[in-house]
């Protein structure tokens, strides 16, 4: 069904603050970064200078899952409609009491 979402997605490329998803905040979104660089996935690396700012970029063993998270997200797009009414229909607000 168009215009159904099942969560926020950013793939590989440049984000800016102002392009970030607005329902992810800077907490969750440094945590989640700071993990993934824990887990070996992902390198950051800080440019100095007047125009400071920060990169991030997959690893060999970052990218060597990408087929794998290609292949989830294909399934999960196949079943987008089935995923989205489960995800309803275990919300607290349709759940009786």
């Amino acid at each position: 069904m168009p215009g159904r979402e099942l969560g926020n997605s950013i793939g590989v490329g440049h984000i800016t603050g102002q392009e970030a998803d607005s329902r992810i905040t800077p907490k969750v979104l440094r945590q989640s970064l700071q993990a993934l660089e824990h887990d070996g996935l992902i390198v950051r690396t800080v440019h100095a200078g007047p125009a400071r700012h920060v990169e991030y970029e997959l690893t060999s063993l970052g990218r060597s899952l990408l087929g794998l998270l290609d292949a989830a997200r294909s399934g999960a797009e196949a079943h987008l409609d089935e995923l989205i009414d489960a995800r309803e229909a275990a919300s607290p607000a349709n759940r009786s009491s």
